[in-house]
């Protein structure tokens, strides 16, 4: 069982620079986007591509509050509707489907949807961004129902990656500036507040690791 994605476009022409294009796109057309700016440089000598990539709600909140971009290319009609008048004549330019991804060796025998419900863990994308809502109307429609099953929301997932590689680039500057002050025969000692960072950020790398899903 499957379900359309839609994405839409639309040209917004805030009248930036003609040397820079502004576009605000949806994470999921990252990969999509970064390939195609690249070649629209390259066919237009002295255009840059100033690319932003965020959830499609993001994206329209930002351009609501005075954002400047010169297309908006939503992940759904949704998003694209709420900004009214700040998007005339939005046009729909590809469509998707969602998939289930498992493992490679598939422990639960995962085979066909209806399948969904003998997974041990789950991860889906948050509920606020298109991709959540399928997946959520999806579930719906089938009468699956996965209770405890889903760990995660794919923005869960990004923060704790995030404060894991944030927590581990602060603890090698702490070190390095330890190292020098030792070179230097300075004393170094640590107040209430580094010890309590320290332990914050030690939390967020044994949350990373207990639940890398």
């Amino acid at each position: 069982m499957c379900s359309a994605l839609t994405a839409v476009l639309c040209l917004l022409g805030h009248g930036a620079k003609a040397q820079e294009l502004t576009v605000f796109a949806a994470s999921s057309l990252r990969e999509a986007f970064s390939e195609v700016a690249r070649q629209f440089e390259g066919q237009r000598q002295g255009v840059t591509v100033a690319l932003q990539f965020a959830g499609s709600q993001q994206l329209r909140v930002q351009l609501e509050n005075g954002a400047a971009a010169d297309v908006f290319a939503s992940a759904d009609e949704k998003q694209m509707a709420l900004l009214g008048a700040l998007a005339p004549r939005p046009q729909i330019f590809a469509h998707n489907q969602l998939v289930l991804v498992v493992p490679r060796d598939n422990p639960a025998g995962l085979r066909v949807f209806a399948d969904l419900p003998k997974a041990r863990r789950i991860v889906l994308g948050a509920a606020e961004v298109p991709i959540g809502a399928y997946s959520n109307r999806i579930l719906a429609k089938a009468g699956l129902d996965l209770g405890s099953r889903v760990v995660s929301r794919e923005l869960e997932r990004r923060r704790r990656i995030s404060e894991e590689k944030r927590a581990i680039e602060q603890s090698m500057l702490r070190e390095n500036a330890i190292r020098q002050a030792e070179e230097q025969n300075i004393e170094v000692s640590m107040s209430v507040e580094e010890r309590k960072r320290l332990e914050l950020q030690e939390h967020a790398i044994n949350m990373a690791k207990e639940h890398p899903e």
